[in-house]
């Protein structure tokens, strides 16, 4: 079990952030934003959800990245669009991604969730190597990325964590709280551990309410194959390396994901560039060059395109010291 200093410590920084946060008016299912709970240059968020959070919120709400909820103790009551009402015992974790509306309220003192906000990037750029492997994990992220109908999708894992997964979580946590150098990194260490055996010991015990597998594999294995081959791919080799004419994979990905080939190219490109720049002391130069980019300055214009500014100063702003 996370340890009950750690919880206690949760307890006091959730209630301190409740406390100094604007009050949010409940008009038509709002939507939190990173931006607005996130700390700046963080990609987790961690909070502690109790008797004392049950009126944060108050309704349905949705957000702009994935959330993990996990049952420390006691129950934990969840409402989802659509009418749908669920109990989960101690030991139950759910995954949402942002495209859910949900509220969750526990009934007593007794009743602990840990909430983990993680934003989309981090999966593209930190985990998706280990992810993909895991068919639900991978088909679940894959079909929030790619699907061209988004759906509000979740999943159940049902279990008793193992001692390495709570273990993982409290470091996760203390991490979090104490906010030093290395923290960031550290951090994704212990998510990196926690999937690890989540897809090692629970693969037959994961239920699923509400996701679908509309994503068709051969846009998994597209995926799979740009997620390590994206500094030197092009249409005209992807499309060789699958046996396809180059319109005829272009048109494929248009009508199976709603996007361009060259823009799910730039989404894993942009993915890794800013985790080099976040998280690395790497040479702009050298990050350009891993990614593929050939002249500086066509890097420069990409990140200035996608980020609205240059590399350096996106930087200098974002940058976590390692």
């Amino acid at each position: 079990m996370i340890h009950p200093e750690t919880i206690e410590q949760l307890r006091i920084y959730t209630r301190q952030k409740i406390s100094s946060a604007p009050d949010v008016k409940l008009i038509q299912e709002p939507v939190l934003y990173a931006s607005e709970v996130f700390d700046p240059s963080s990609d987790i968020f961690i909070s502690l959800h109790s008797t004392e959070a049950n009126k944060d919120i108050g309704g349905l709400h949705g957000h702009d990245f994935f959330e993990l909820n996990y049952v420390i103790q006691g129950n934990m009551h969840q409402i989802m669009d659509q009418g749908e009402f669920n109990t989960y015992d101690a030991g139950t974790i759910c995954i949402m991604n942002p495209n859910v509306r949900h509220d969750i309220y526990v009934e007593s003192e007794n009743d602990l969730v840990l909430n983990i906000g993680l934003k989309k990037s981090l999966f593209t750029a930190t985990f998706w190597s280990m992810i993909q492997q895991h068919e639900h994990l991978g088909q679940f992220f894959l079909n929030y990325f790619l699907a061209q109908e988004k759906s509000s999708d979740y999943l159940l894992f049902d279990l008793k964590p193992t001692d390495t997964m709570e273990q993982a979580l409290d470091f996760l946590c203390l991490e979090y709280l104490r906010k030093e150098s290395f923290s960031q990194l550290t951090m994704r260490c212990m998510l990196v551990i926690f999937f690890t055996e989540l897809i090692r010991n629970y693969d037959a015990q994961i239920s699923s309410r509400k996701f679908t597998n509309k994503t068709n594999s051969q846009i998994v294995a597209l995926f799979n194959y740009l997620s390590v081959n994206y500094p030197t791919a092009t249409l005209e080799s992807t499309a060789a390396y699958f046996h396809y004419h180059p319109n005829y994979l272009s048109a494929f990905v248009k009508k199976h994901t709603g996007k361009t080939f060259r823009s799910i190219l730039n989404d894993i490109k942009l993915s890794q560039a800013t985790y080099y720049l976040q998280n690395t002391n790497m040479p702009i130069k050298d990050i350009a060059k891993d990614l593929g980019f050939s002249q500086l300055c066509n890097f420069y214009d990409f990140i200035k395109k996608n980020c609205g500014t240059t590399p350096l100063k996106f930087r200098q702003k974002n940058n976590i010291s390692i």
